[in-house]
């Protein structure tokens, strides 16, 4: 496992036993800090992914050379968000995005959640690995998504939330009252109106003798 300390064994006999030397790939291993020998075995502080590879250790007397079997090392790493999901504030109408980058050996599996439920792929929730697309957004979508990591020596979870707007493009009158246009109105009147030779405008009363005493 990743950063792990590990001993590959390298079994010698005779007296005194040979000093064994330890190959990665056909190309004899430097020992340092990070790969040591101790007594014949090649010793790692912690294995890493550039670790990997074919190993065997090498008697050499003056009769005969020994090579041992060897061992195939494979580092196996539990699994690593890189890229959480992050928080999203999205129009309802349009498309949401979450992306999970991880990492991992071996590949970790995707399992996507909505509010803690296995979302089931369809055509406006769209599952393509790393990346969940969910189509035209409506405000039930809004909730906690998850994606959550598994391999064999470990898991991993990332979140985010997701809200809902309206679509400001999409403007509505409905419910909010019209102004009504200005119109023009004759006026009811029984008084005459005369102009001068000015062009000012002067009212003469209308004959109204039926409404004086007698």
């Amino acid at each position: 496992v990743l950063c792990q300390p590990l001993t590959l064994e390298c079994v010698v006999s005779g007296s005194p036993a040979p000093a064994a030397k330890w190959f990665k790939n056909g190309k004899e291993v430097r020992f340092g800090p990070s790969h040591q020998r101790r007594l014949n075995n090649l010793a790692f502080a912690g294995v890493m992914r550039s670790d990997e590879g074919r190993y065997s250790c090498m008697v050499e007397t003056e009769q005969r050379k020994v090579i041992s079997p060897g061992y195939t090392l494979k580092v196996l790493e539990p699994p690593l968000v890189e890229g959480g999901l992050g928080d999203q504030l999205i129009s309802v109408g349009s498309s949401a995005r979450f992306t999970c980058t991880a990492r991992g050996n071996p590949a970790p599996s995707i399992t996507w959640l909505f509010n803690a439920n296995p979302i089931t792929p369809s055509q406006r929730f769209q599952v393509s690995g790393a990346t969940l697309v969910i189509t035209n957004v409506t405000s039930q979508d809004g909730g906690v998504y998850q994606c959550l990591l598994d391999n064999e020596v470990g898991s991993a979870q990332s979140h985010g939330i997701l809200r809902t707007q309206p679509d400001l493009h999409l403007g509505s009158t409905a419910g909010v009252p019209l102004e009504a246009s200005p119109s023009l109105h004759p006026i009811q009147s029984d008084e005459s109106f005369l102009t001068d030779d000015d062009g000012d405008a002067f009212n003469l009363p209308a004959d109204r003798s039926g409404d004086r005493p007698t």
